[in-house]
């Protein structure tokens, strides 16, 4: 069986059948080089979480670093996706230009061939092409201009699911950094606040309940209690993660992930 011969131009190879040898081999040395490429990817995120934890600072700076990456990542893919645009403007106006000549050319010959006739009925010898020849010469430029701008739009959108992947990449990595942050500030100050909180809570709302049941209330009074005692037992039975303490964290989660700095919620 002869080897099969692996064609790197990708345009070329997407101008042939689907089942052309060929063009299956291209797709498949494509792919197999993007899983490799994120495979190198999810292994060096899965080292970064395998890291023994850093302090708050190493990790506020880690966070600014992969900032920066993904800043850079974005105005690269803003820059290509603008040059696309500007090439394909400039295709545009190269075929508008192409069209014009191509009209022009088109006039230049037909008005030499008249003038032709006229010399051959006067009994004169032909009379010279200068503008025709300008008029063809102006044709040839135009259409090597639309090829030229062409060419440029196509090297331009090659670029473009690199950057689209490395900007998804560094997106990752900011995503990483930012956990890795929220991870690395102590929450044990934190614990123990709440659970001194929790405790007086406990303890006020057993002897709320102890008074209401017991009707060591005041009439006036026990509506008030009741709904505490109520709202209390909702809290805890249907969940407290959507209370404002956990929104003031997710705010600070997504904020971080454009600056390394913001104050945390403690």
């Amino acid at each position: 069986m002869s080897e099969i011969e692996i064609i790197h131009d990708p345009r070329s190879a997407m101008l042939l059948p689907s089942n052309d040898p060929r063009r299956i081999a291209l797709q498949e040395a494509v792919a197999k080089q993007l899983a490799e490429r994120d495979a190198a990817e999810a292994a060096r995120i899965a080292a970064c979480k395998a890291e023994p934890p850093r302090s708050p600072a190493e990790c506020r700076a880690a966070l600014a670093q992969v900032i920066a990456a993904q800043t850079e990542a974005e105005q690269a893919l803003a820059k290509a996706r603008a040059a696309q645009s500007q090439a394909t403007l400039n295709e545009k106006t190269a075929r508008e230009r192409l069209a014009a000549c191509e009209a022009a050319a088109a006039k230049a010959k037909a008005e030499h061939i008249t003038r032709c006739e006229q010399a051959a009925r006067a009994g004169k010898p032909l009379p010279t092409s200068s503008r025709l020849r300008a008029a063809n010469s102006e044709v040839a430029d135009a259409s090597e201009a639309v090829e030229a701008a062409r060419t440029a739009g196509a090297r331009i959108s090659e670029q473009l699911p690199g950057l689209e992947r490395e900007l998804r990449r560094a997106q990752d990595r900011v995503a990483v950094a930012v956990d890795d942050r929220l991870r690395a500030e102590s929450v044990l100050d934190f614990v123990a606040e709440t659970r001194e909180l929790m405790n007086k809570l406990v303890s006020n709302l057993s002897a709320l309940d102890y008074r209401l049941t017991e009707k060591l209330v005041a009439e006036s009074e026990r509506q008030p209690v009741t709904d505490l005692l109520n709202d209390a037992e909702s809290v805890f039975s249907d969940g407290i993660y959507n209370s404002d303490g956990a929104e003031a964290w997710r705010q600070a989660r997504a904020a971080l992930a454009r600056d390394p700095n913001v104050e945390l919620p403690i």
